[in-house]
């Protein structure tokens, strides 16, 4: 699911050192289904995205459907654990306990 986000945004998450997560409704289906993606994670992973914060007014970020919210988890729990550091650079990098 790709989702086109303001670049201000972007760059207010990746000024944060908790994990900012974007999270995604689609209320086409019969029951809703929440995903969500950690910003920072994601820029992490797609460091091409740091040259459009540059020059463009939006940001196309992918929301894995994988990462659909559930009630018991795990990988949002962690997410809540993280600490960035270098944040709003490139150098961008993730700690974890």
């Amino acid at each position: 699911m790709a989702l086109s986000i303001d670049v201000k945004t972007v760059k207010y998450a990746l000024g944060t050192s908790t994990a900012f997560v974007l999270f995604v409704v689609d209320t086409k289906l019969e029951k809703e289904k929440v995903y969500y993606e950690c910003v920072q994670d994601y820029c992490i992973s797609n460091p091409s995205i740091f040259e459009k914060l540059e020059d463009q007014k939006t940001v196309t970020i992918r929301v894995p459907v994988e990462q659909e919210l559930s009630i018991t988890d795990d990988l949002l729990k962690k997410l809540a654990m993280i600490v960035f550091v270098n944040c709003d650079s490139k150098n961008i990098k993730r700690y974890e306990e």
